[in-house]
């Protein structure tokens, strides 16, 4: 068993989408009539393990994300604060904006990864509790090749490599640690890099090929069927 802490889900939906090729932000897009960000959202609202959420957008989309909060009754909505210039910055003003105690858990997850499950949030939860960083992955299924300047260096043996996926799971104080100490020379993909710099080490969390990240105009079409089939 591992010690109930305090819990919070912060979304990230500042993203432009400009891949997704649409109009608006790909998270406050439509898939079968309910916003992409409202799927994340309702599940975080429906397990019983997280206390509250944290949206992180653009000002310009707060009374959109409010709008979709509200149709989609998420209780649990904390507030809605401004996103920064690099991802790092998004998670930072979240982190900040929930200012929770020190051992607190917080789940850092992509808007666009609308179909997060519950078997993901309580393994996340359990996995941060016990060891202080973790993050969802899945095996790679196809062999990986690494190229600088255009040639193949090296090809890792498959069985090593992984997929990152969301949520990124960290003790509180942990993760507001490694944004304080975090290079300001240095571009960070995501937040588990910079507990790495710490020297912290991150545990793996099982994702799922479900929990995918919707990126393209393809990647719509995706989430339909998925839906479809678990109907």
């Amino acid at each position: 068993m591992f010690e109930k802490r305090k819990c919070y889900a912060i979304i990230l939906a500042g993203g432009s989408g400009k891949r997704a090729g649409t109009i608006l932000p790909k998270q406050f897009n439509e898939i079968n009539g309910k916003a992409i960000l409202a799927y994340s959202l309702e599940t975080f609202e429906k397990n019983s393990i997280v206390d509250g959420i944290v949206i992180v957008t653009h000002p310009d989309y707060f009374p959109l994300t409010k709008s979709i909060a509200d149709k989609s009754q998420i209780k649990k909505l904390i507030g809605i604060t401004e996103g920064g210039a690099q991802r790092k910055d998004s998670s930072y003003n979240g982190l900040k904006y929930l200012n929770c105690p020190a051992e607190s858990i917080v789940m850092i997850h992509d808007a666009a990864r609308p179909f997060i499950d519950d078997i993901i949030i309580e393994n996340s939860v359990k996995n941060a509790s016990l060891n202080g960083a973790t993050a969802a992955y899945i095996r790679a299924t196809d062999t990986i090749a690494i190229f600088e300047n255009n040639r193949l260096k090296i090809i890792p043996q498959r069985e090593t490599c992984f997929m990152a996926q969301t949520p990124q799971t960290f003790k509180y104080d942990l993760i507001m640690h490694a944004h304080q100490k975090a290079n300001p020379d240095k571009e960070y993909t995501d937040d588990v890099s910079l507990v790495v710099d710490l020297g912290e080490d991150i545990t793996l969390t099982e994702g799922n090929a479900l929990n995918f990240k919707i990126t393209t105009p393809e990647d719509f079409e995706k989430a339909l069927i998925c839906l479809c089939r678990n109907k």
